[in-house]
């Protein structure tokens, strides 16, 4: 007897086209609502980064410290012959870049246009001094200037431009880059400084920040504040203006003239203040301004404000070795107010004593103002 099947057939089952679209919208709403996430943990990351690359350069000062009973100066190091050696230069010993500094020590700190072997340290870019959130993190060199641009400055060559993110407090009130006074940490041979100097206590004062740098070689308004300085600015800030003047060059994260350039950061080893140096006055991630457009790689003498990618303010560095984040709306008082004139140093404004008039950043940006604010 032969064995018979019998096959049913059945209906196959499958996705329709409205169903096809649903689960594809359904991955879509999920993948928008995941994107923020991630990328605010890699920003978590790239923050995580950036502080601990502050800590080691804080805790270099402290062996430093150690070592020669004194901050580094910005510049004018004691003993030397260069000027313009930035304070970072004196800690590389002690961020295991010893090879780097030994040409540089063994040049009396001449500065590096004046020895080859100074100017090939100079010249090479150091990871750990730019911060992974920074759009020029990663480039090791910052664009060359075209001299058009520059005027008559030396250096337009790419390879001076070693990116840098990480810059020393020089207090509450800006002043010529190369004159020794200074509220905040000290810049010259002739204004040494050790903790016992500062007298506000080391948790209660900045030693850093970040300043970001800018990855273009544009000039012009319309530059993003960060990065760019506003030049052009028709007083001399360092004698006649007070800080507002500065506030009002930007319109939201834009400058508007009357001009600007670049070159904010572009150097760790100079010590001009566009370089390695900012003030505690204008609020975090403010524009920073200066007098010359002819010299838009670098502003002459200006005022730079501390700045970052990072969202809502910036990293800053105690001189305890702490670091903890500034918010942009941070208490910086009447910044159209003018410190006093001090007849006993020049008449000048920036040497002014006693309590900051910039609010709570600009306590904690001078050494021995008297103030005890800190952050939590």
């Amino acid at each position: 007897m032969q064995n018979t099947s019998i096959v049913k057939m059945g209906r196959v089952s499958a996705f329709t086209l409205v169903e096809l679209l649903v689960v594809i919208a359904i991955i879509g709403i999920l993948i928008a609502l995941l994107l923020p996430a991630v990328q605010a943990a890699r920003e978590a990351a790239r923050r995580m980064t950036c502080t601990n690359n502050m800590k080691q350069i804080t805790l270099a000062v402290h062996s430093f410290h150690d070592t020669c009973n004194r901050i580094p100066c910005q510049g004018n190091q004691p003993g030397y012959s260069g000027s313009r050696w930035s304070y970072l230069t004196c800690l590389l010993p002690f961020i295991e870049r010893t090879a780097l500094y030994e040409p540089i020590s063994s040049a009396n700190f001449t500065d590096p246009w004046n020895n080859a072997n100074a100017q090939a340290a100079a010249q090479t870019p150091i990871s750990n001094f730019v911060c992974p959130s920074e759009s020029a993190f990663g480039m090791g060199h910052a664009p060359a200037l075209n001299a058009s641009d520059a005027g008559a400055a030396a250096g337009l060559e790419q390879a001076w431009n070693t990116i840098n993110s990480y810059s020393m407090n020089r207090g509450d009130f800006y002043f010529g880059w190369s004159w020794y006074e200074s509220r905040g940490m000290p810049g010259h041979q002739n204004q040494v400084v050790g903790f016992s100097g500062i007298t506000d206590g080391l948790s209660n004062t900045v030693f850093g920040s970040e300043v970001a740098a800018a990855t273009s070689r544009a000039t012009g308004t319309g530059l993003q504040v960060r990065g760019h300085l506003a030049l052009g600015i028709e007083q001399d800030l360092r004698y006649i203006d007070s800080p507002k003047f500065c506030l009002d060059a930007a319109m939201g994260n834009r400058i508007i003239g009357p001009g600007g350039g670049y070159y904010l950061s572009n150097r760790w080893w100079d010590a001009q203040t566009a370089y390695t140096a900012f003030f505690t006055c204008l609020p975090p991630n403010s524009p920073s301004c200066a007098l010359a457009l002819a010299y838009p790689e670098r502003g002459e003498d200006p005022v730079v404000s501390a700045s970052s990618f990072h969202t809502g303010g910036v990293n800053v560095s105690y001189v305890d070795g702490s670091v903890r984040f500034v918010s942009d709306t941070i208490h910086t008082g009447d910044l159209s107010k003018m410190p006093p004139r001090n007849p006993d140093n020049g008449n000048r404004y920036h040497l002014y004593t006693g309590m900051s008039l910039y609010g709570v950043w600009g306590a904690i940006g001078t050494r021995s103002g008297g103030e005890s604010e800190s952050l939590p």
